[in-house]
Formats: C-alpha cells, sequence, structure tokens
C-alpha cells in the first residue's frame, strides 16, 4: 500500500494529460502541496493509449491558442520541465483536405489559425 500523505493544499484526482498538466503549472507556480492521485500509473488510462497527436489547427481560437503552446511546451521540454526527461516529440506536417462546399470554411480556419499564431509570437 502506497504512503498517501494526510494534507494537500491541492488534489488532483486523475494522472492522465489534464491531471498531470495541472500538477506541472502549480508546482512551477510553487502553489503548495499538491497530491496527484492515479488508480493505476500515470497516463494508465486514455492518455496512455492516445495516438499523441499534437496540433496547432483547430476551428475555434481557443483550441488553436490552447494547442499551440501545448506544442511549443513539447518543442521547448528540455528548457520548461527541465531534467533528463524527453517526451520524443517529431515535429511533423498535417495535410487537411476539402471539397468545394467546405472548401470556404477550412480556408477561414486556416486563416485564424494564423493569425492566433502569429499574434502569439509577437507576446
Amino acid at each position: 500500500m502506497v504512503d498517501v500523505p494526510r494534507a494537500a493544499d491541492f488534489v488532483i484526482i486523475g494522472g492522465g494529460v489534464h491531471g498531470v498538466s495541472l500538477a506541472f503549472h502549480l508546482a512551477r507556480k510553487k502553489a503548495g502541496r499538491i497530491l496527484l492521485l492515479e488508480k493505476k500509473f500515470i497516463a494508465s488510462g486514455p492518455t496512455g493509449r492516445s495516438t499523441a497527436l499534437v496540433r496547432r489547427f483547430y476551428a475555434m481560437d481557443f483550441f488553436t491558442r490552447s494547442a499551440s503552446a501545448a506544442a511549443e511546451m513539447f518543442c521547448h521540454w528540455k528548457d520548461l520541465v527541465g531534467g533528463d526527461g524527453d517526451p520524443g516529440f517529431q515535429q511533423v506536417g498535417m495535410l487537411a483536405l476539402a471539397g468545394p462546399d467546405n472548401a470556404p470554411n477550412l480556408r477561414h480556419n486556416a486563416m485564424q489559425a494564423q493569425k492566433c499564431s502569429s499574434s502569439r509570437r509577437l507576446t
């Protein structure tokens, strides 16, 4: 049986991508004692079985900004996270095809994503 602390400032249930990310960011801000609980082991649920796709292009600006921030974190892992860990991130491409009916929407979404990316680099 694992010895679990009796007190914490933050208790996070779930050691998938969201729970671990939350714990990391709280720890980075020195937010206090953080307890991360997972039933089996870190990434033992859907996160560990994902295809690990990291993309920057979404139809909604919020998702584009969030995904771009995540991709930047993977690109600069050693500087941001530290240690000897390597997430094995390899930047590749993505091809999105659309027929004539959907091409205007895809073009609009691509331009929005490009605006989000360029405005993020300026800040």
